[in-house]
């Protein structure tokens, strides 16, 4: 299919043309001197008048073309205004998909990102170049936290997505577009049921996806959750990153073998959980958060299954038969932490729609995001799996993952990693080593992988 500065060129033409042929028309017509006025008026009222209908129709077909087809800034076929009546007749599609392309090609631009993206150091690490990092806030706690995660981070990702559910204006104007702002359900409120600010988070990372496509895949984490970056730069990124129960292990030089009397799990943290009941089946049994017996967020009945399923109904069957696939039961769920995870531009349609229903409904993040993941594996792939510690404890910072490393385990992640704290009166406080303890670590581990961090 030409491209489109060759399709406006040839509409230009034509408009050109026509123009030209009107004025040879209204030439040529002009009667001889002596000619009689019955003859002339004869000659001159068919050859104008058909110069002046072809040259209408010419420029009108010619605005209407110009008009109807371009693109947008993503490189998409669009159409601007439709003079002609012929939006339901005719449509030129892009001639690419625009949704899996790096920055490399014409055809996909992406979108700029905010300001916060923006980092004046010098990047010698490459892994990431194609892959938008979308780092989320489930409350306004920005303060210093941003910009930490940024110095310690934005060496190796120069595209990250700052998004949570308020601005930035705390730090300034010059501030205060620095987040995408999300405040999809964001309020928390614990006078009643447990009612969670990051309950819907993961509305925010249909946002992010939704709107900035042409990214070769999409790594989703928290501000205060350690990413191990040389470790996640040795993850396929044409596959889907979970800590799933049916997870494949990424080769680990660092790790010694396994013993005779250990099993592979031992060298990993838990996956996620796969649920064992119905729907009804929990919220029959379910007892409220912080009471002794509380079976997780299965049962709760503002934000489990019973809530869940009505999206869950809408997934497509194959996809659904999918999951069942895996877990050799109809119907059932995934459950766990959604502080790491990464799905391909590959699967960005499958994402969007599948995660779309159950954003229909109130189901909560770590039932949704992981339940989507396994639901739109493709048949022929595996999830990688992250060894990512969900840990609540001090300590809340490197020396955890210098601790699990002396232990012969791994790190690839973990939450809650604090850049600050409050103190004994109260103030919140940064800890002023955090950034140079990040740093630190991240070059040890490419060490401890046999790697180059430049």
């Amino acid at each position: 299919m030409p491209d489109q500065q060759t399709i406006q060129v040839f509409i230009a033409a034509l408009g050109i043309y026509g123009a030209f042929a009107f004025w040879r028309a209204w030439t040529s017509a002009d009667s001889p001197p002596n000619s009689p006025p019955a003859e002339s008026e004869s000659r001159w009222l068919p050859k104008t008048s058909a110069a002046i209908w072809g040259t209408c129709l010419a420029l009108l077909l010619s605005l209407g073309l110009w008009s109807a087809y371009g693109e947008d800034q993503r490189g998409e076929a669009k159409w601007h205004i439709d003079p002609l009546g012929l939006r339901d007749a005719m449509f030129i599609p892009s001639p690419v998909n625009s949704l899996a392309l790096s920055t490399s090609s014409t055809q996909c631009i992406r979108p700029p990102l905010p300001p916060s993206t923006e980092w004046n150091g010098t990047r010698t690490f490459h892994a990431f170049d194609d892959v938008l990092l979308v780092v989320f806030f489930s409350h306004a706690r920005y303060d210093v936290n941003l910009d930490a995660h940024r110095e310690a981070y934005a060496p190796y990702f120069p595209n990250i997505l700052y998004i949570g559910p308020a601005s930035r204006e705390d730090k300034g104007f010059n501030h205060s577009y620095d987040v995408f702002i999300d405040s999809y359900q964001s309020d928390e409120d614990f006078t009643g049921w447990y009612k969670m600010a990051g309950r819907m988070a993961h509305h925010m990372f249909y946002t992010a996806v939704k709107d900035n496509p042409c990214y070769s895949g999409y790594l989703w984490a928290p501000f205060d959750a350690f990413l191990n970056v040389p470790r996640l730069a040795q993850f396929p990124q044409e596959r889907i990153w979970y800590h799933s129960p049916f997870g494949q292990y990424i080769p680990n030089p660092s790790l010694s073998k396994i013993k005779a009397n250990e099993k592979a799990s031992d060298k990993h943290p838990p996956p996620a959980t796969v649920s064992t009941d119905t729907p009804r089946g929990y919220a029959e049994k379910f007892v409220p958060f912080g009471e002794e017996g509380w079976q997780w967020w299965w049962g709760e009945p503002h934000v489990g299954l019973e809530v869940c399923w009505p999206g869950y109904q809408k997934v497509r069957k194959d996809f659904r038969d999918r999951l069942q696939g895996l877990t050799g039961q109809p119907d059932r769920f995934i459950g766990g932490s959604a502080d790491t995870l990464y799905v391909p531009g590959a699967l960005r349609d499958d994402l969007l729609e599948t995660l779309g229903y159950f954003l229909e409904t109130d189901c909560f993040l770590e039932i949704a995001l992981p339940t989507t993941l396994h639901l739109i594996l493709p048949r022929d792939q595996t999830i990688a799996f992250v060894d990512h510690w969900w840990i609540w404890t001090p300590p809340l910072n490197t020396t955890f993952v210098r601790q699990k490393w002396e232990e012969g385990l791994e790190v690839d992640s973990f939450h809650s990693f604090h850049w600050g704290d409050k103190g004994l009166d109260g103030v919140w406080r940064p800890h002023l080593h955090s950034v140079q303890d990040v740093r630190e670590v991240q070059a040890d581990s490419f060490r401890r992988q046999g790697m180059d961090s430049s």
